[in-house]
């Protein structure tokens, strides 16, 4: 029998790779990479989706390669945060962040600790919310599609 908790938990790994496929396919880097580094720590709730996007590419998107625990933020294009496994000491990855690297988490109050893009759930459903303070200053530009999408935090 499934347990409908951890169905629901999946259900909600998958959208959240899928929205950063989304995020990846409606950004554009300076520096123009070939691939799209996305880099997750190992024991994130949503690792085992995102592991199935290593290599993903379609005519819209260049490939995403994954990487695991990375120690240099500077290969990393995307950095997801996970606010069920984040370890305190990981907070000084946000301070080290480099202007073409897009943080994305969906730990609460993640906006106000300056990172660009926090998911968060509202009547059932995975919102996402942009700093646009972040994003202003950075070396990537999100498509005026993405930000019209993004959500108010309350």
């Amino acid at each position: 029998m499934v347990n409908p908790a951890a169905a629901e938990n999946n259900f909600e790994a998958k959208l959240k790779a899928a929205y950063l496929v989304n995020i990846a396919k409606f950004t554009t880097w300076v520096d123009a990479p070939e691939s799209i580094h996305l880099c997750i720590f190992s024991q994130a709730t949503i690792i085992d989706e995102v592991r199935k996007l290593n290599g993903f590419s379609d005519e819209q998107l260049r490939a995403i390669e994954v990487i695991e625990d990375p120690v240099n933020l500077q290969q990393c294009h995307m950095l997801y945060l996970d606010a069920a496994t984040f370890d305190p000491s990981q907070s000084n990855l946000i301070q080290q962040a480099h202007g073409g690297l897009l943080t994305i988490s969906d730990m609460r109050d993640a906006l106000k600790n300056d990172v660009a893009i926090q998911f968060f759930v509202r009547n059932l459903k995975l919102r996402f919310a942009i700093n646009r303070a972040v994003i202003s200053n950075s070396e990537y530009k999100i498509s005026s599609k993405l930000l019209r999408l993004s959500k108010q935090m309350e």
